[in-house]
Formats: C-alpha cells, sequence, structure tokens
C-alpha cells in the first residue's frame, strides 16, 4: 500500500504539473496574440464524403466570417448522398466558394489524405486552413489563426475546439482527447523545442503557410497515415517548421460523434493509427495502458482500505488518487466539457483501456478499421 501511495503521489503531482502549465500557456499564449494589420488571403479546404447532416452548417458557418480575404474549397470526397448538391446550392449564393468533384481514391491513400491533396492546386491562400465538414466556425474563426500564427512565427498551427455531445457518456469518450494535454504534451516546452514526438494536432482546426506545406510534399508523404492531423504536424517539425498547438475553442466548435459506439470506434482509430505502426510506441502505450489501471482503482482501493484500516498510507494513497483527477477536471473544465463529464476521469481512462486492446485485436485480426463506409487498415 505505501509504495502505491507514493507512485500514485507521483503521477499525481506530475498530471497536476503539466495540466496547469499546458492551461496557462495556451490562456496566456491567447491573450498575447497581437491583431495583425497583414490580412493575408486564407484558403479553407473541407473534404467532404457523406456529410449531409453537416456541410450546409459548416459552410455556411465559413460564409459568415469577419476576416476580409478569403476562399472556401469543399471537395466532395465520392458521397453517396446529397453532400454536393447542397455545396452546389451554397455555391449559387456565394461566389468565394469552390465545389471540386474527386477522383477515385488511388491505391495507397487514405480518403482525407487524397482529399486535401487534390484541393491544393486550387488554393490560392499564402495561408490554408484545413478543417472536418462538422465543424462549425465563429465568425473570427480565421482571424484568430492568422493572428496566431503570424504573432508566433509559425508554419503551422492546430487546437482544441470546442467539442459538443449529446450526452455525458459520449462527452466522457470524446474528452480521452484531453488526456494528451494532461499527461502527454508538455505544450510551452514543444512550442519552443519543437520536437517530432511531441508534436501534436487535431484535424478540425488546422492552419498552414501555403508554401510551407508544399515544400514538405503536402499529404503525399504521409498518404497512407490513419492520423493525419498529427502525422502532418510531425513532418512539418521534422522538416524544419514551427508547429504551435492553441486553444482554438473560440474558435470553433464540433460534435465530433452522436452514440457512443460511433465515439469509441473513431478514438480507438486514431489511438491505435497514432502509435500502433512504431513498436517502441506500442510497447511505451502498452506500459501506459498498465498505469492506467492502477490508477483508475486507486480511489476505490485507498477509500476501502481507509475504512478497514484507517491507516495513513490509505489515506495517503486516496488523497493522491483523488489531486490525480483533479487534473483531469482542470483539464477538461478548461476544454470547455460540461459538467458531469470533469468528474468521469475513471470512466474516460476505463474506455482508453478497452480501446487499446481492442483496437490492437482489431489490426492484428485484420478487422481493421472503417471511415465513412472506407476499410482504411
Amino acid at each position: 500500500m505505501y509504495y502505491y501511495a507514493i507512485i500514485m503521489s507521483i503521477m499525481a503531482v506530475y498530471a497536476l504539473t503539466i495540466s496547469l502549465m499546458n492551461v496557462i500557456s495556451m490562456t496566456v499564449m491567447d491573450h498575447r496574440s497581437h491583431k495583425q494589420d497583414k490580412r493575408p488571403k486564407v484558403s479553407v479546404l473541407v473534404p467532404a464524403r457523406n456529410e449531409h447532416d453537416h456541410i450546409e452548417k459548416c459552410v455556411r458557418s465559413l460564409m459568415a466570417q469577419n476576416y476580409p480575404d478569403y476562399e472556401i474549397l469543399v471537395l466532395d470526397d465520392k458521397s453517396t448522398d446529397d453532400t454536393a448538391a447542397i455545396v452546389e446550392r451554397l455555391q449559387k449564393e456565394d461566389s468565394r466558394i469552390t465545389l471540386i468533384h474527386g477522383d477515385p481514391l488511388p491505391e495507397g491513400w487514405k480518403g482525407k489524405n487524397h482529399a486535401i491533396q487534390q484541393m491544393l492546386p486550387h488554393a490560392t491562400g499564402e495561408y490554408l486552413l484545413l478543417t472536418d465538414a462538422d465543424t462549425i466556425h465563429n465568425p473570427g474563426s480565421i482571424r484568430q489563426g492568422v493572428d496566431l500564427i503570424i504573432t508566433y512565427h509559425a508554419k503551422f498551427l492546430s487546437g482544441y475546439p470546442k467539442e459538443t455531445s449529446r450526452n455525458a457518456i459520449v462527452g466522457c469518450i470524446i474528452a480521452t482527447m484531453a488526456l494528451n494535454t494532461m499527461l502527454f504534451v508538455p505544450i510551452p516546452i514543444q512550442n519552443n523545442i519543437q520536437k517530432r514526438f511531441y508534436a501534436m494536432a487535431i484535424g478540425q482546426y488546422v492552419m498552414t503557410e501555403r508554401k510551407a506545406m508544399i515544400d514538405v510534399g503536402g499529404m503525399e508523404t504521409i498518404k497512407n497515415e490513419i492520423c493525419d492531423d498529427v502525422s502532418l504536424a510531425r513532418l512539418f517539425v521534422s522538416r524544419g517548421y514551427k508547429q504551435l498547438f492553441c486553444d482554438m475553442k473560440r474558435a470553433v466548435t464540433c460534435q465530433m460523434y452522436t452514440s457512443y459506439w460511433e465515439g469509441f470506434h473513431g478514438i480507438e482509430r486514431s489511438l491505435i493509427g497514432a502509435v500502433v505502426p512504431s513498436a517502441k510506441m506500442f510497447y511505451l502505450l502498452l506500459l501506459a495502458v498498465v498505469a492506467i489501471g492502477a490508477i483508475c482503482v486507486a480511489p476505490f482501493v485507498g477509500i476501502v482500505a481507509l475504512i478497514v484500516t484507517c491507516s495513513s498510507d490509505a489515506l495517503f494513497l486516496t488523497i493522491s488518487s483523488l489531486l490525480f483527477w483533479f487534473a483531469y477536471t482542470i483539464v477538461t473544465v478548461y476544454q470547455g466539457f460540461k459538467f458531469p463529464i470533469p468528474l468521469m476521469g475513471p470512466f474516460c481512462f476505463i474506455n482508453i483501456i478497452i480501446m487499446f486492446f481492442h483496437g490492437c485485436y482489431r489490426r492484428i485480426s485484420g478487422k481493421g478499421f472503417v471511415w465513412r463506409g472506407r476499410k482504411i487498415s
């Protein structure tokens, strides 16, 4: 019990330190970004496949931007619904919208990567904003991205949107993304030292300089990667371009998933796709999963032991484990998750364990992962 409590206290201090450091850093970055007099043209790239339920809201939010110079490119990626027809109707309302009909998916490409690659030759902006069709952008979305990327002299920028959900169970699945800034990525350090290992991005909001995007080869280099966002961030860092991760919840909102299983399979796909191709990362994550299991049961073990034995070790374990979960609460509250999601940390962690092993099973068994009706691995 004593050693368990010591390990738990170390984890609690670590989690609290990195969580507070990241929250403070993202807040300061946002407040210190300067409103730019220069307003370079921005090309917004929206890949869309069977997005009947989302595409109009997304494009209309982009049409309402308070930025003076931008264009909206939407690529219809062989949709079987009326996605293209909706965009064609919107195109008649706003000349800044261009609909591109996508080519068939070539061998060796993932769908979203190929869609973005096809849009690059059509983009005329100095900067590119890559965003998903299920996002809704606030009027200052483009302006905020431009202010940040120019202020901090970056070539690649991404950040957390404000995630919405229908209920707490779905929201808790989505909140697994909070673990990046709670346990993994030290944002203020990464934004300065630029290590590929820590490079991070969220595909719902990615802004890049177009020249830099062309220089790294666009999506060609990462054409078969499942996690296009993280892979692109790593690519930029490896080529010597500065990557920045920020708080973007004022800019964009997104309802990623509408059901538990949709969220489970979506996060599972990203989790395995990001780390399992590397054997080293697989074993590191396996070790992390074992640690997560110990963390999940720690408060319950501590409370039961405290009731039964009233020992100081049990009290130490209980307090340490509660401090660890307090770090989770800090991060999820900051990212805009509503009650009771910030109090559901153990449930979130348990889902990660299940997703990890289930995702490994799907990869090893050859069942792979499916997105928008396409098998992607």
